[in-house]
């Protein structure tokens, strides 16, 4: 038993080395970008391949479908069906490229809004949340199946076998949704210019002092009644209580 659970660690163990060497790699980089580029390209790209598969032919295509996706995904709008209709010759894979460009550019151009530090920031606590949630969730998907691979032994099948198999689809399965969700956020992620931000500033300020002005008349309408002028009925406790 001893030392199956030591074989079991030992897969867990090399996973964590290449997650760790992922976040070793964020804190000491100075420059993202790239990192980011190859992220989304990914990501993009098996959008992508789900609604248009590669090679398939147009009437195969799911185009409103990855429309949805993107613009639900990625918050960006894109007239798919609109270059369809101008270039009948556009194959699946150029489809592809092209819509991989455009939310590059997309991203590109958000990011160019921010600062090189701020953008920096951003984007290490962007990956590094993502890498940190997705990790622990898979340690516990990793527990739950080492403690239910040992029934595959009943099936002719070699637990540690399965375990090491099912913990690598496991595995990639996790790097791919870090991917999709780290490109999901960054895209999607709101950034103000500096005059946005003083317009908003400004409504705000107005806001408030309108705010302060109908305290100030609500306070100036209330009727002080001095004892003199108490009201016709009132509430008195009399010695046999309440009348």
């Amino acid at each position: 038993v001893r030392k199956q659970l030591l074989q079991y660690d030992n897969v867990a163990n090399d996973q964590r080395g290449v997650i760790y060497g992922q976040r070793r790699g964020l804190l000491l980089s100075q420059d993202l970008t790239e990192m980011i580029r190859e992220m989304m390209q990914s990501s993009i790209g098996r959008v992508v391949s789900h609604f248009v598969a590669p090679g398939s032919m147009e009437e195969q295509w799911d185009i409103p479908g990855l429309m949805n996706e993107i613009a639900s995904t990625f918050g960006l709008k894109l007239e798919i069906d609109a270059w369809i209709k101008s270039d009948d010759s556009m194959a699946a894979e150029e489809l592809a490229e092209r819509v991989t460009t455009e939310v590059l550019d997309f991203y590109e151009a958000k990011r160019n809004l921010l600062a090189p530090e701020v953008r920096h920031v951003l984007e290490k606590n962007v990956l590094l949340q993502v890498i940190d949630n997705h990790w622990k969730q898979h340690l516990s998907n990793m527990d739950h199946l080492r403690q239910s691979v040992h029934l595959r032994g009943y099936a002719q099948k070699d637990p540690r076998q399965e375990f090491k198999r099912e913990s690598f689809e496991l595995f990639a399965l996790m790097l791919d949704e870090i991917q999709y969700e780290v490109t999901g956020m960054l895209l999607r992620v709101q950034i103000k210019t500096p005059e946005e931000i003083q317009k908003i500033e400004e409504e705000r300020e107005m806001k408030a002092q309108l705010s302060l002005r109908s305290m100030h008349f609500n306070h100036a309408d209330l009727k002080v009644v001095s004892p003199v002028e108490a009201p016709e009925h009132s509430v008195e406790l009399g010695p046999e209580g309440l009348s």
